[in-house]
Parts: C-alpha cells; structure tokens; sequence
C-alpha cells in the first residue's frame, strides 16, 4: 500500500492511504492490423476522494489536472506500441505532439496448456508466463487473427489474450462488438514529432514535475 502526502496550504501535510487495488476500464478499438486504447486513466484528470477520519465537515475532493495528453496506439501488424505524448504549456500558450514506437515483449518462459474455455465469444487457450514479477496466467484465442496483449510484456508470439491475472494485475475482456471504424480512429494523428524512448520518458517526467492538485470547491 502507497500513500500520498497533501498540503493542505496551511503548513501541515496530511498522509492518506492509497486505495490497494485500482479499477479501470479501458475500449479498444482495432482493425486493419491497427488498435487504440479508448478511455481510462490518461485523460487528464484524476480525482481522489478524502472523508477527513470519517468527520463529514472536512471531507474534500482533491482533483489533479494533467498538463499533458496521453494517448497509447498499437499496431497488430508490426508488434508494436506507439505512445502519444501531448504536451500543453497554459502560460506560454504552445502545445507539442510527441511520440514513440517500441516493440511489443515476447516473455520467454510461457508454458502452454491443453486447456480452454470461452471468453465473450471466443474460444481461449490457457497459457502460464514465468518471470521476476511471478506468475502470469493469460487465456488468448487464435480466433482474433492479431497478437496483442493489455499488458505488452505479456505478448504471447501469437494469439490475442482476453484475460490475464498475477499477483498485483488483472485483466479481462467483458464485452466484443463487431462495428465499423474507420483509420482516423485507429492511426496516430499527423503532426507528431517522433523521438527516442529515453527522450519520451525524459518529457513525460518533466511535464509530470508541473502536476499540482486543486481542490474542488
């Protein structure tokens, strides 16, 4: 379990336990070989709620507005993930666009299994990876014909995983509907300025240094 330190403005920082477990619900949107993540955490806000010890009159809602954009692109045909980074400076008034492409990981001890079973629709097979993290059990179908995973290290060589779960990770796909889309919904935005992984990093954290909560009054 984290905590999160808060100054409340008068000189004393108030600790609050982080909650143990994170839910988060994530669309993705994929065809042609292409997929974009839909909602979730990224979108530029992220609330918490504090009740103060339980005592009604000092419960508040702090609120953490980002200074950035992000957004996660894949694409299935080459087995990479491409991160989008767009960076809003209010003073100044610019906004910069960049990004970066890495391969998606193949783990290298993944054990796989005879046995199945059906997830929202699709016939999966079961699959055990082994690492540092501990053990990862991933149920993918071949029935999807693109190999991609909601956890990129956990990329089998091939089938589309709709459930994983370790030890601090859960995922598991509730619903499939086949729509249309079109490549604008799938393909990186034009303007973006492409740049190294460390460069990538370098900037998010920089931008993360500007984080400052506000309260919501």
């Amino acid at each position: 379990m984290k905590v999160i330190t808060i100054n409340r403005g008068g000189g004393d920082d108030v600790t609050h336990a982080m909650p143990s477990t994170i839910d988060d619900e994530r669309t993705l949107v994929f065809g042609g070989g292409f997929g974009k993540f839909k909602g979730g955490r990224g979108s530029g806000m992220v609330r918490i709620n504090f009740d103060g010890g339980g005592r009604k009159e000092n419960k508040e809602e702090i609120k953490f507005k980002a200074p950035f954009e992000s957004r996660t692109f894949f694409n299935m045909n080459k087995g990479s993930k491409i991160q989008l980074l767009t960076i809003k400076d209010e003073e100044k008034g610019t906004e910069e666009a960049i990004f970066t492409e890495t391969p998606f990981e193949t783990p290298e001890n993944i054990e796989y299994s005879n046995k199945t079973k059906e997830i929202v629709g699709f016939k999966c097979k079961k699959a055990t990876i082994k690492d540092k993290d501990g053990k990862i059990t991933i149920w993918y179908t071949n029935d999807i014909p693109y190999t991609f995973s909601p956890v990129e290290k956990y990329t089998p060589k091939e089938g589309f995983v709709l459930e994983l779960e370790g030890d601090d990770v859960y995922y598991k796909a509730m619903k499939y509907e086949n729509n249309p889309v079109t490549a604008d919904d799938l393909i990186l935005p034009g303007g973006a300025r492409k740049v190294s992984k460390e460069d990538f990093d370098k900037r998010r954290r920089e931008a993360m240094d500007k984080f400052r909560p506000f309260r919501n009054n």
